[in-house]
């Protein structure tokens, strides 16, 4: 009876063992999803974050077809602040006082911040249409690279050009093409050389 009675001390013992171990992990995971750096944290940033792109992203679209429209009727550029009005714009976002929210009215942006990107946007910035320059010719230098018995133009030295010469002792293979992950890579002898 002695035996039995040392059987069930050890049982309960692990089984205090494994009850504090499973507390222990279900701290950290709690930890893990509501901490300061935890999973519900960032999913919040990113929302907000994804919010705040599409909305410059919709802002920079509706300028550029209000800036489309006045150059196909030859008017001066619109002003950015015109993007506010747009109908396509006021569709999908609120202009409440200074604030830019979405429809469920949740904050996104200001408009001092969405005005100030829209004028600051480099590819919003008119620019004037260039002519078509003509292509360079290609110059060759005037003395062969590296020993080489044929010029190599500049535009071409950084392409890699191999030419491989056996010597007249060595017989090797005649043609073998293996290929890689879709490329196909082709050794030959190339004019008997």
């Amino acid at each position: 009876m002695n035996n039995f009675k040392n059987k069930n001390a050890i049982t309960l013992v692990a089984l205090a063992i494994t009850i504090i171990i499973m507390l222990l992990l279900a701290v950290v995971a709690m930890q893990l999803a509501l901490g300061e750096n935890g999973l519900i944290a960032k999913a919040t940033q990113a929302k907000s974050q994804q919010a705040k792109s599409e909305l410059y992203e919709t802002a920079k679209l509706e300028y550029l077809k209000l800036r489309t429209k006045d150059i196909v009727t030859n008017k001066e550029a619109p002003k950015v602040e015109a993007v506010l009005t747009e109908p396509d714009f006021l569709n999908k976002y609120n202009v409440v006082g200074d604030n830019i929210t979405n429809k469920n009215n949740e904050f996104i942006e200001t408009k001092e911040n969405l005005l100030k990107f829209l004028r600051e946007d480099s590819s919003l910035s008119p620019s004037t249409p260039s002519a078509p320059s003509t292509p360079p010719s290609p110059s060759i230098p005037s003395a062969p690279l590296l020993d080489q018995p044929y010029p190599v133009a500049t535009e071409d030295k950084d392409k890699l050009i191999l030419r491989y010469k056996y010597s007249d002792g060595i017989t090797p293979f005649n043609s073998i093409s293996t290929s890689y992950s879709g490329c196909s890579i082709d050794w030959r002898r190339w004019n008997n050389r």
